[in-house]
C-alpha cells in the first residue's frame, strides 16, 4: 500500500481508554526524578484495521490522545493531535525525542497485536519503533538510489576527452625539471620531464635555477638533488556537449591532474620515468548562455548501502571551478556563439589557472576581445578577462584596435611588440610622442621592475629625462650590497625625496640637488625637515585655538608662599613639547585636546626654580578635577609628599572661589 493510499484512508477518531486500576497504580508509583529530569508516563494501544495495516495511538497520563500512526509493511504516516488535518512523516521515536526519558504503558491487547503482526516477542513498543525506524530507513536508501541515479545519469552524458588534451598539459601545464648528474666536466646528462627521456649535453646546469632541454628546447627548472621525488598538480577544464538527454547546452568536465617525480636515491638509470595522472573532480552543466544549471563534484559518499570510501558523484553548490582552460576544441565548439572568431590559445596559455565560467561568460558578452588576441595582446585581453583592473582606457565595444587602444597606426605596431599589460599601457601613454616609447625602453623597465610605475614616473620625468633617471637608479642600486634595495624601491624613495625636495623649495635645476649623491640619506633628511615644517605648520594654525584654552585656565593659577610652590596653564605648544621632552612623558601628544578644550594642562613649579620644569598635571575643564600628575619618567605626585599636600590645598582653594 503507497503512502497515498495510507493517507487517504478513513480516519476514526482515537478509540477511548480505559486505564485499569493495577496500570494507574503502575503509574502513579513509577513517577519520579531521573538524571534531574522529570520522567513523562504515556500509555498506548495498538490494533489491527483488516490484515495491513497496524494502528498506535499514544495517550498522556490522563487519558487524551496526542499521537498515532498507521504503517504498513512498507509505509508509514503519522497524525498529531493538535494538527490532526495535517498528515506527518515523523515516527514514535523521532516524535517522542529522548525516549530514554519517558515510559510507555499498554495493555496485554496492544502486546499480542504487535507481537502477531511482527512475529516477535519482546516489548510492544520497542518492537513498533524498531519497525518503522526499518521502513524509514529502506525509504530513505531508496530515496538516496532514485536521486544518486538521475545524478550518474546527467554526469554520464558527457564527451570523451580530446586526445590532444595530454600533449597540451605537457607543454603549456606542467612545470617541468631536468634531473641532472652532478659532473665536474663541461656538460653532463640528466631526465627531462618534458620529453620524458635522459638527454645528454646539459651545459651550465645549476641546482634550482632555470635552463633550456637541449633535446626538447623546453623551459625547464634544473634540479640536481632528486632523492625525495616531487609532485605537481594542476586543474583543467575541457568544454564539451552533452548528449541529447537534455542536460543542457555544455559541460564542464574538471580534471585534477597529477604529475608524479619519483626520487632517484640510486641516480638516474634506465627505466626511470615520471607518471602522469587524471581524475575526475568536477561536472559543470549550463545552458546556452552559459548560466549555471547543475553542478556535481566528486566526492566520498556514506550511503548505508555502499562500502564506506565509495567515491560518487555528489550535487554541489552552483560555484566556479578554477582551471586551465583547454583551448583545443573551443573553436568547433562555439562556432554558433559571439566567441567564433576569438582565438582562445594565446588567451587561455596567458591566463593560466582562472575562474573558467566567468572567462567565458566574459568573453561571450565581450567579442571584442577578438581584436586585442589577433593583434598579439594577450596581456592587455587577459586583464580586462580577469577584471585584474579598471581598464578605463580600452573601449572594450569599439569596432578595431585602435579605437579601442586610442592609438595611431604609427604606434600600433610598437604596442604589438611591447605587449603591455593595463597598468604598462598607462606607462605607455606617459611616454607617447617621446624618443624613450620604444620596445627596447620597455624591455628596461620590465627587467628593472618599474615598468608598472606610471605615476611616479610622470612626476619624475617633469624634472629628469627617463633614460638618465633610469641610468642613476641603476648606478645607486649598484652601489648598494646586493639584494639591499631593489630598484623599484629606489624608484618610490626617489620619487618621495622630489616631493618632498619641492615642498622645502629646492632647486632641482642643480645636479646636486636633482642627483643627490646618497639618495637614501638625502630622503631621509628631507623626510625629516618636512615632518618638521608640517609640525610648525600645525602649532601655528593651532595657536589661535591654543591661546584661548590658555585663557579659560587661567582661573587655576595659584601659588604657596609656605610650601614654595606655584601652579600656572601651559604657555603655548612650544612649552608643552619642551615639556614633555625635559620629564620623559607624552604629554606633548596632548596639544591637539588642549585646543579642542578637552582637557587643561597645568605646570607645577618650584618658585626658585620657575622655569625648570617639574610636575605636571592635567585637569578636567568642567570639573576641576585632577586626572593625573607625573614627573620625570612618568612617576606619580604621591611620590612627592610635599607636592600632594600642595595639591590638597590647591583644590581646596579651588573649590572656595567657587
Amino acid at each position: 500500500m503507497k503512502r497515498k493510499e495510507l493517507i487517504s484512508l478513513p480516519v476514526a477518531p482515537p478509540p477511548d481508554i480505559q486505564i485499569a486500576p493495577e496500570v494507574q497504580e503502575e503509574v502513579r508509583t513509577s513517577y519520579g526524578q531521573t538524571y534531574n529530569r522529570r520522567i513523562r508516563q504515556h500509555m498506548f494501544t495498538v490494533r489491527r484495521l483488516g490484515q495491513q495495516v497496524l494502528e498506535t495511538t499514544v495517550y498522556n497520563a490522563d487519558g487524551t490522545w496526542i499521537f498515532r500512526t498507521w504503517q504498513t509493511a512498507d509505509e508509514l504516516c503519522a497524525q498529531n493531535a493538535d494538527a490532526p488535518e495535517k498528515p506527518s512523516k515523523c515516527t514514535l521515536a523521532s516524535r517522542f525525542s529522548g525516549a530514554y526519558n519517558m515510559r510507555f504503558f499498554g495493555d496485554a491487547e496492544s502486546d499480542r497485536a504487535v507481537q502477531a503482526w511482527t512475529g516477535q516477542k519482546g516489548d510492544a513498543m520497542s518492537l513498533v519503533m524498531a519497525s518503522q525506524k526499518k521502513i524509514r530507513d529502506a525509504q530513505r536508501i531508496a530515496s538516496h538510489v532514485a536521486r544518486q541515479q538521475k545524478i550518474d545519469a546527467w554526469c554520464a552524458d558527457v564527451p570523451e576527452l580530446p586526445e590532444e588534451l595530454g600533449a597540451w598539459i605537457n607543454d603549456h601545464v606542467l612545470h617541468h625539471v631536468l634531473l641532472y648528474r652532478y659532473s665536474r666536466k663541461p656538460t653532463t646528462s640528466g631526465y627531462c620531464t618534458h620529453c620524458r627521456q635522459i638527454v645528454s649535453g646539459v651545459r651550465g646546469a645549476r641546482h634550482r635555477r632555470g635552463g633550456v632541454c637541449p633535446s626538447c628546447g623546453h623551459t625547464v627548472e634544473m634540479i640536481g638533488r632528486f632523492t625525495v621525488g616531487m609532485v605537481d598538480s594542476s586543474n583543467i577544464a575541457v568544454l564539451g556537449k552533452p548528449g541529447d538527454a537534455g542536460h543542457g547546452a555544455y559541460c564542464i568536465r574538471g580534471i585534477h591532474v597529477t604529475h608524479i617525480i619519483p626520487g632517484a636515491s640510486k641516480g638516474l638509470m634506465d627505466g626511470y620515468e615520471t607518471k602522469l595522472t587524471f581524475a575526475d573532480s568536477q561536472r559543470l552543466f549550463f545552458s546556452r548562455e552559459f548560466g549555471t544549471m547543475k553542478n556535481f563534484e566528486y566526492e566520498i559518499s556514506y550511503f548505508k548501502e555502499d562500502e564506506y570510501g565509495k567515491r560518487r558523484w555528489k550535487k554541489g553548490d552552483a560555484r566556479d571551478l578554477f582551471a586551465w582552460l583547454f583551448p583545443g576544441n573551443l573553436p568547433e565548439l562555439l562556432r554558433d556563439t559571439t566567441m567564433r572568431y576569438i582565438p582562445f590559445e594565446p588567451l587561455c596559455k596567458q591566463l593560466g589557472a582562472n575562474s573558467v565560467i566567468s572567462t567565458l561568460r566574459f568573453c561571450g558578452q565581450n567579442p571584442g576581445l577578438e581584436h586585442l588576441l589577433k593583434h598579439g595582446l594577450t596581456h592587455l585581453a587577459a586583464n580586462l578577462v580577469q577584471s585584474k583592473y579598471s581598464a578605463q582606457e580600452i573601449k572594450a565595444n569599439a569596432p578595431g584596435v585602435r579605437e579601442m587602444l586610442g592609438v595611431t597606426r604609427h604606434e600600433l605596431p610598437v604596442l604589438r611588440e611591447i605587449n603591455p599589460s593595463v597598468p604598462e599601457l598607462r606607462t605607455y601613454d606617459v611616454l607617447r610622442g617621446k624618443e624613450c616609447a620604444t620596445p627596447a625602453m620597455f624591455e628596461r623597465l620590465r627587467r628593472m621592475k618599474i615598468s608598472e610605475s606610471a605615476d611616479t614616473l610622470r612626476y619624475i620625468m617633469r624634472y629628469a629625462a627617463l633614460s638618465k633617471m633610469l641610468d642613476y637608479i641603476e648606478r645607486k642600486q649598484s652601489e648598494l650590497e646586493e639584494g639591499a634595495v631593489t630598484c623599484r624601491e629606489l624608484l618610490r624613495d626617489y620619487d618621495d625625496y622630489l616631493r618632498e625636495a619641492e615642498t622645502l623649495g629646492l632647486d632641482l635645476r642643480q645636479r646636486r640637488n636633482l642627483f643627490p649623491q646618497d639618495i637614501q640619506e638625502r630622503h631621509a633628511q628631507t623626510a625629516a625637515e618636512v615632518a618638521a615644517l608640517k609640525d610648525a605648520e600645525r602649532i601655528k594654525r593651532r595657536a589661535h585655538k591654543f591661546k584661548q584654552a590658555r585663557d579659560r585656565a587661567e582661573i587655576l593659577r595659584w601659588e604657596d608662599e609656605k610650601l614654595g610652590l606655584m601652579i600656572r596653564p601651559v604657555g603655548d605648544e612650544k612649552e608643552l613639547i619642551s615639556e614633555g621632552k625635559a620629564l620623559h612623558h607624552c604629554v606633548a601628544s596632548y596639544a591637539e585636546r588642549i585646543a579642542d578644550g578637552e582637557c587643561f594642562i597645568l605646570l607645577i613649579r618650584r618658585k626658585d626654580a620657575p622655569g625648570k620644569p617639574y610636575f605636571t598635571c592635567e585637569v578636567d575643564p568642567k570639573s576641576k578635577g585632577i586626572r593625573q600628575c607625573r614627573t620625570l619618567q612618568n612617576r606619580s605626585y604621591t611620590t612627592e609628599p610635599t607636592v600632594e599636600k600642595f595639591l590638597k590645598k590647591w583644590a581646596e582653594a579651588m573649590k572656595k572661589a567657587e
